[in-house]
């Protein structure tokens, strides 16, 4: 009997572990009002599929998520929305290409927490014969990251990654030593 209750305890704390990482994901993932995309990026590349299928990958490590087209009354939800695509055709040739969204946690209905995330990339090594779309799916799978990271630490920021170091500060000149007398030339 006490190993029944104590299995039964072990599955309700297990449970409520489960549905406390729950977490809904409104999709088809839009873009903000006013945003359209370039029409040739729209027309061949599929970013917010990209987007969804990164946000799939990363947020389920540490969630249980769900993909739904309408927003639950209750429970956890991620608004993801493309900010800007700026890409033009060409791949690597007509330089980087970048992707912003806005991320935006909800817990039953109120707004908990939101941010936004700008990634780019250059196509990586042999960057200048990748086209656009492996650019911006590029992009979108660092995006992916960024989310998971971000919801696993409020205080995370892309920034953390994307900083170069601050270059150490530029030293003086020093005279030479005069360990040796130097001779005049006749």
């Amino acid at each position: 009997m006490r190993r029944i209750l104590w299995m039964l305890m072990v599955l309700s704390s297990m449970t409520s572990a489960f549905a406390q990482n729950a977490l809904n994901v409104l999709t088809p993932i839009s873009y903000v009002e006013g945003v359209a995309p370039p029409d040739k990026v729209k027309a061949e590349c599929s970013v917010e599929s990209y987007l969804q299928t990164a946000l799939e990958t990363n947020l389920s490590k540490k969630n249980v998520v769900t993909f739904t087209n309408t927003a639950p009354p209750a429970g956890r939800l991620l608004r993801v929305q493309i900010l800007n695509i700026d890409a033009v055709g060409g791949g690597g040739w007509t330089g980087a290409k970048s992707l912003s969204i806005r991320v935006e946690l909800s817990a039953d209905g109120t707004v908990m927490r939101k941010t936004a995330f700008t990634r780019s990339s250059r196509g990586g090594f042999g960057g200048a014969f990748v086209g656009t779309c492996s650019m911006l799916n590029r992009a979108a799978e660092a995006l992916g990251k960024d989310v998971a990271k971000w919801m696993a630490d409020p205080r995370y920021s892309a920034q953390d990654v994307v900083e170069e170091p601050a270059s150490a500060p530029a030293q003086a000149p020093q005279a030479p030593a005069a360990s040796t007398p130097t001779l005049p030339l006749n």
